[in-house]
């Protein structure tokens, strides 16, 4: 339950069972390489209807579309001759060592083992030159073709195709693939700095190429092309980060965010995420943040605001909680577009003190790159031993000594149209909140 699956799945053993080396007490008719990949399908003995679960999943159009390309995904990847043959050879290697100790307690000898691995190596090969005429025989399927994904700019997004999201760094990337099912591919915008603009396909047309989401059939060898363009920021920064409570002061995690543009940002549908896809807190519409205006996502409204009253805006619960060891926090717009994004750490360059002392991780400056660790800092400042959410971030370079006590004059106060304001013996950043007799917010002047 605590896992990214999150549902029931099958617990596989016996796995050496895969490679015809092994009794078949189940009485499985074709254990050979030359086994159609939809062979299991047909399976007739079948006592706890497991095929017939299976059969009538393939049933359904999605689940047929998703059973049949994450098997090409997988071959495209994991199950690429070199890898698997990689995997094999650093088990046998880091076993060779025991063998001898096994031979005298067991039986058997080295020369017997060693063949046995190259029984192993023999039927990879042999099951991957076979599945192309396995998979156009069993799902009435044509090729297969080399389909090579890009993205331009380099590094301006990611592509996922099917089940798997090519990394950067790793486009150009060709895969094989056949005709007869549908590609699905989706631009990924994990690049802050840019936005999705369009699809570029050489040999056929899109119907919509501006579309995020995309499917085609692959009837022939193609290049696809994810372009992006520069994005416009909102201004929206991830500014302070409690990822760890003090013994003494538990308040759970909670992430401010700080509108450092000139103008309303409309936050209505944008997602908050840490490093799983599938843990997500979706704030809520009408929600807006005023320019220079800070707005707190917090894992426990009750739990903040009984040691933050006065803060607001203040949103939650967002229940998956932030790593204490570090991880990745991300922020995307109602569209999909990467927003922010931070991957903090708990350990040097990042600062140390809020693995658990108390203070938070506190942006120097919201001009400043904060997916890097000089841009953060975390100090105890007296009366700000815990932060300083919904408002100006504590200045670390000042110290924590003693300062003079500020003045503030204000006259006339009340006012009507205009008044004086006068700040005496301040050494260090201001912010200064004007209220109208309502208690409604007027404007924030910051020094």
């Amino acid at each position: 339950p605590e896992g990214g699956h999150l549902k029931w799945g099958y617990v596989l053993w016996d796995e050496d069972a895969t490679f015809n080396h092994y009794i078949n007490y189940t009485g499985v008719p074709n254990e050979n390489a030359d086994a159609d990949p939809c062979y299991p399908e047909g399976i007739t003995a079948d006592p706890e209807q497991h095929i017939v679960l299976l059969n009538k999943l393939l049933e359904n159009d999605e689940f047929r579309q998703y059973y049949i390309t994450r098997y090409l995904d997988l071959l495209n990847t994991a199950f690429q001759e070199e890898e698997l043959i990689g995997v094999l050879e650093g088990i046998e290697n880091s076993i060779i060592p025991e063998m001898p100790q096994h031979f005298n307690r067991w039986g058997g000898n080295m020369n017997q083992w060693q063949d046995n691995v190259q029984k192993l190596k023999d039927f990879i090969s042999d099951r991957l030159d076979y599945l192309p005429e396995g998979f156009n025989n069993c799902y009435n399927l044509t090729g297969p073709y080399d389909i090579t994904l890009d993205v331009e700019p380099a590094n301006a997004g990611q592509i996922k195709f099917n089940s798997i999201t090519i990394e950067n760094g790793d486009y150009p990337w060709t895969g094989e693939y056949y005709d007869g099912i549908e590609m699905l591919a989706k631009a990924v915008q994990s690049n802050s700095g840019y936005i999705f603009d369009h699809w570029e396909l050489d040999n056929q047309t899109l119907p919509n190429p501006n579309l995020i989401n995309i499917s085609f059939m692959l009837s022939q060898s193609d290049n696809l092309t994810a372009v992006f363009v520069p994005n416009d920021e909102t201004g929206i920064v991830i500014n302070e980060i409690n990822y760890k409570d003090a013994p003494d002061f538990e308040v759970k995690d909670w992430v401010e965010l700080y509108n450092n543009s000139g103008e309303t940002v409309n936050l209505s549908g944008w997602v908050f995420k840490d490093s799983d896809d599938l843990h997500e807190f979706v704030i809520p519409n009408g929600t807006t943040m005023p320019a220079n205006s800070y707005l707190v996502l917090a894992q426990s409204l009750l739990d903040f605001q009984t040691h933050f009253s006065s803060v607001s805006p203040v949103f939650g619960d967002f229940e998956f909680g932030l790593s204490g060891g570090g991880e990745l926090i991300r922020l995307y717009d109602s569209n999909e577009v990467l927003v922010d994004f931070v991957e903090y750490d708990d350990e040097d360059p990042w600062p140390t003190l809020p693995d658990g002392n108390g203070p938070t991780l506190e942006l120097i400056d919201p001009d400043l790159d904060n997916s890097l660790a000089s841009s953060w800092d975390s100090c105890q400042i007296n009366g700000f031993n815990h932060g300083t959410p919904g408002m100006l971030n504590s200045d670390c370079s000042l110290g924590i000594e003693e300062f003079s006590e500020v003045i503030v004059s204000v006259f006339p106060n009340p006012m009507k149209t205009t008044t004086t304001i006068l700040v005496a013996n301040n050494t260090s950043p201001m912010q200064l909140v004007i209220y109208d007799m309502l208690g409604r917010e007027l404007e924030t002047l910051e020094t």
